[in-house]
């Protein structure tokens, strides 16, 4: 299930990339080299998300299932230190840090693309690191199903929300979008960890 949700994935961010490859070369570039400073800076919110898998699994089979709702707190409480300090970062230094992947040579619309996506998403990596979290938490307590449907729908919102916003509105709202996304994979994630703790804190 784990593979296939992941071939998903890989295919509904390139059906997004034919997306932006309409808007031409230099949007693309800019888009292409956010695409890998976001896979930098997700890396350790998506570390802690893993790590709640094998704790929670731990705590369970051990029938300590009052520590898997502490640990999951606590994992958002480091996950919101991460985002804090992502989003000053991208803010303050998001120009330097495109640099370092379109150089001298990359025009001035693909320096436009890449700092309105920094600075525009670095606000939500919070809600992304929650998801994470959450969905660790889920795969932990062996329910695949529910994660796998979490992410699917943000998936699916994000290449609809592209492939039918953007070329009425601009390229920007291949990252307008993603925010929201986000906000639906950690809330039906959530949703679905409160309906199991609660027989676990009972």
């Amino acid at each position: 299930m784990e593979s296939s949700c992941r071939c998903g994935i890989n295919f509904g961010m390139m059906l997004v990339q034919s997306v932006v490859n309409t808007f031409g070369s230099e949007v693309l570039a800019g888009y292409s080299a956010s695409i890998r400073i976001d896979n930098i800076v997700t890396v350790p919110l998506s570390a802690v998300g893993n790590a709640m898998s094998p704790y929670t699994a731990q705590n369970s089979g051990a029938g300590k299932n009052e520590r898997i709702d502490t640990g999951w707190k606590s994992a958002l409480a480091i996950i919101l230190s991460f985002a804090i300090a992502i989003c000053i970062i991208l803010q303050a230094f998001n120009t330097e840090i495109i640099s370092l992947f379109l150089g001298t040579d990359g025009s001035a619309a693909a320096y436009r693309t890449g700092e309105e996506y920094l600075s525009y998403l670095g606000w939500f990596y919070g809600i992304l690191g929650f998801a994470f979290v959450t969905g660790g938490v889920l795969r932990g307590m062996g329910k695949m199903a529910s994660f796998t449907a979490a992410s699917i729908a943000n998936l699916s919102l994000r290449v609809i929300g592209a492939m039918v916003f953007a070329p009425l509105y601009g390229v920007e709202i291949v990252w307008y979008v993603v925010p929201f996304g986000w906000i639906l994979y950690f809330s039906i994630c959530f949703v679905s960890y409160r309906r199991l703790s609660k027989p676990l804190r009972g």
